[in-house]
């Protein structure tokens, strides 16, 4: 699983999934999830996706079980480049305790 917050296009070619891999995307957007799946299955994947706020904790289990239902067993590799920085401004002014919450905790509930 993975997060595509940029266009599948300003990826280099290594980040593509092995052939073979059965990929789940998400993002906040669905949009940005339907781009995304369009873009790997054009390129010939097998890729399901589905929208996912990563700081809502309801909202990592709805994607872990949409992945589940999707390809069945479990779950063998996870890649998340969620982040955040809360502050819009300088990084010494942002407020620690959210940025720890969606980039470290909410990677692993």
């Amino acid at each position: 699983m993975s997060n595509p917050t940029v266009p599948r296009s300003h990826f280099p070619s290594p980040t593509a999934p092995p052939q073979g891999a059965r990929v789940v995307v998400s993002s906040r957007k669905q949009q940005s999830v339907d781009e995304a799946v369009a873009q790997l299955r054009s390129e010939g994947h097998n890729v399901a996706g589905t929208a996912c706020h990563v700081g809502d904790p309801a909202a990592l289990q709805r994607l872990v079980q949409f992945a589940v239902d999707t390809y069945g067993g479990g779950i063998d590799i996870l890649v998340s480049n969620a982040a955040v920085n809360p502050a819009a401004g300088p990084i010494l002014d942002m407020e620690v305790r959210a940025a720890v919450r969606l980039t470290v905790q909410g990677q692993c509930l």
